[in-house]
């Protein structure tokens, strides 16, 4: 696949006992070794991480108006991360690893990707832009990321 237009950093740990994150290394895991789609979409994702802070300006309007769209956002796993401020993150990050999946696998292996992981993790956030991608999305385009 070619995913340059996604690489926000060269600098990957790739190791089967932690928990995907995107600082102070991007790390992945091994969990999906025989899923190459959520391999790849795990990728997007921490790495969308590293974008937003390529973004501050940007980032920070797009929470703003996602507070005025859900002013109430679930808490906690699985249906969030452990913080409101992160989930805001997160659809953001969410909305652009699904449509960087739909680019890079087509529109079915990504919708099967995040109905996955709506199940998974997050589940409230990949359930949400699952049921009405384009109301996040008019956000992240409207702040210019």
């Amino acid at each position: 696949y070619d995913v340059s237009r996604w690489v926000h950093t060269r600098d990957i740990v790739i190791d089967e006992t932690e928990i995907p994150h995107s600082h102070p290394v991007l790390t992945l895991h091994a969990r999906h070794l025989k899923d190459d789609d959520l391999l790849l979409s795990t990728f997007v994702h921490e790495q969308t991480h590293r974008m937003l802070d390529e973004h501050p300006t940007e980032h920070a309007a797009a929470v703003r108006a996602l507070r005025k769209l859900y002013p109430r956002i679930p808490v906690g796993y699985p249906e969030g991360s452990d913080s409101a401020e992160v989930n805001y993150d997160h659809l953001i990050i969410i909305y652009i690893e699904y449509r960087a999946d739909q680019r890079l696998m087509g529109e079915l292996r990504a919708r099967a990707v995040m109905e996955f992981l709506s199940h998974d993790h997050y589940r409230w956030l990949y359930r949400e832009l699952l049921r009405e991608p384009e109301k996040v999305g008019r956000v992240v385009k409207a702040s210019g990321l």
